[in-house]
């Protein structure tokens, strides 16, 4: 589990990841219950800011678009030099 409160983003979209399954039982130490998902293809993208909501709800038109973008510029191959550039982008990212 994460140990750095200041390194979590919050208030925002930072991954896109395909539904594999829900289960009713895990050992895994985020397994919440009683219905965890599990979760493949995971992608890191740029924070794209959103306010969540309990349960699932619906992105807005120009939030999807952003995750999106983010998304296809997350699957480039980049160059050392752009990665740098982009880590430095969202360690200034503030929620």
């Amino acid at each position: 589990m994460p140990k750095r409160e200041d390194k979590i983003v919050r208030g925002a979209i930072v991954a896109v990841a395909r539904l594999e399954g829900v289960v009713t039982r895990s050992d895994d130490p985020w397994f919440f219950g009683p219905f965890g998902w599990v979760l493949g293809e995971v992608t890191a993208i740029e924070p794209v800011p959103c306010r969540g909501a309990q349960r699932l709800w619906a992105l807005d038109e120009d939030t999807l678009r952003r995750v999106r973008r983010g998304y296809r510029a997350a699957q480039t191959v980049l160059e050392p030099a752009d990665i740098v550039s982009r880590f430095a982008a969202s360690a200034s990212y503030s929620s």
